[in-house]
């Protein structure tokens, strides 16, 4: 692997605070094709949604080239950009598996297990897509650029050990030397500020998991260069109130709380898991975080895009299209606590699907079938996703435009 050079320290200020935000042009067209099939009331709420930044989502080689038309139009804006093209990606579902593999077999797709270094995976990310997203970067140095980098990816390498293709030494490999070399590279640039992912609190809240992923972030020793971690980016947790440093909420079956900050509406707390709400799990990651790297106080921006209804879940695990799903708090960097969280943002764009049922929409109905899905993932089959019901249209794949969703989110949405 190449040796990079390191150009900057962890930005210390908060660009969110800065700036105002550049709004997503993919998103404002997705809109418009929404907005001219609905009237009334939802209509109203998706004009109102146009005004919204959302991030840019890099999740294949072909969307980086065309990142100078974006940071063209910017202008000064803050543009969020969402790293995320590692070979073997999303190893633990299927539903978004990326374009660049360890190994590939005969028919172009990835075929896990062959190769235990990734070497040939890791130079296609290092110099067709990372190289390549910082040559661009560095011809726009007038552009602030928050990065989320490689949603989901170490969380999996903490908990998902047994899962075949996480678990392999070639997945591990790929996910600690691209993340180490893509914040190395990307943390030259000057105009830039960089957020690792850290998940959320349904999956990395418990103490045991969330020292367990500090330490991996300590062992890859990138830490001097992020300005945080973003959390909870295409999940429906609320970020809920911090609790003041005198209020602990109580642990443990059948423990009862009044104090606001102790909400808790996935039942995290009787599982003893302390982080029953976003800025309560970014506390926690803050605690790990110092005493694996001491020195290091990260700051955290919460993916707001879809929390607005924190009851709509009755199973918080459930990930995929989620019926019942809102809008929540539109990006500010008027956060409860400014001192942890820089911002409130919409990480995941609201509309694009999370994953396809297991028979794919036409293009002309949502409502009609065209055939198999190939990345269908059970998961998008949980009672709770959108599709599983009857009177529900078809999901399409991962990133693709979800009308039917896009309208159920934006009910009531208004600025």
């Amino acid at each position: 692997m190449k040796t990079v050079l390191l150009a900057c320290v962890v930005a210390a200020q908060n660009l969110f605070a800065e700036h105002s935000y550049y709004r997503n042009r993919a998103f404002r067209k997705n809109l418009r094709t929404s907005i001219r099939i609905t009237e009334g009331d939802i209509q109203r709420s998706l004009r109102k949604l146009k005004k919204v930044p959302a991030a840019y989502w890099m999740d294949t080689k072909a969307v980086v080239r065309k990142l100078p038309n974006e940071l063209q139009q910017a202008k000064g804006d803050l543009v969020v950009i969402v790293v995320y093209n590692l070979p073997n990606r999303d190893c633990a579902a299927a539903s978004s598996a990326g374009e660049i593999c360890c190994s590939y077999g005969p028919d172009g797709i990835c075929n896990y297990g062959e190769t235990p270094s990734c070497d040939d995976g890791l130079a296609e990310y290092e110099n067709d897509y990372i190289d390549v997203m910082r040559d661009i970067l560095a011809d726009y140095p007038e552009v602030p650029v928050a990065l989320v980098i490689e949603p989901d990816s170490l969380p999996n390498l903490v908990t998902n050990q047994a899962h075949p293709v996480c678990g392999a030494s070639e997945t591990q490999a790929a996910y600690m030397t691209g993340i180490k070399y893509a914040v190395e590279t990307l943390a030259t640039l000057d105009n830039v500020a960089i957020y690792l992912d850290a998940a959320h609190e349904g999956w990395l809240g418990w103490d045991g998991n969330a020292d367990g992923f500090m330490n991996l972030v300590s062992q890859m020793d990138i830490w001097p260069l992020l300005r945080g971690f973003t959390i909870n980016v295409a999940n429906y947790f609320s970020e809920g109130i911090p609790c003041p440093d005198a209020v602990t909420c109580p642990l443990g079956p059948g423990a009862t709380s009044t104090e606001p900050c102790c909400v808790d509406a996935c039942g995290l707390l009787a599982q003893y898991n302390r982080a029953n709400n976003e800025h309560q799990y970014a506390k926690v990651l803050r605690e790990f975080a110092e005493a694996a790297m001491p020195g290091f106080e990260p700051h955290f921006v919460i993916d707001t895009s879809r929390n607005g209804n924190p009851e709509a879940r009755s199973d918080c695990s459930a990930w995929c299209n989620a019926r019942g799903a809102l809008l929540g708090t539109v990006p500010t960097s008027d956060t409860l606590d400014p001192d942890l969280v820089d911002a409130y943002f919409y990480i995941k764009i609201p509309g694009e699907s999370d994953g396809c049922t297991e028979l794919l929409p036409s293009e002309e109905d949502e409502f009609q079938a065209a055939g198999l899905c190939p990345r269908f993932d059970e998961n998008c089959a949980s009672e709770h996703s959108i599709g599983s019901q009857a009177g529900e249209p078809f999901a399409p794949e991962a990133g693709d435009w979800f009308h039917y969703q896009i309208t159920m989110l934006a009910e009531g949405f208004s600025l």
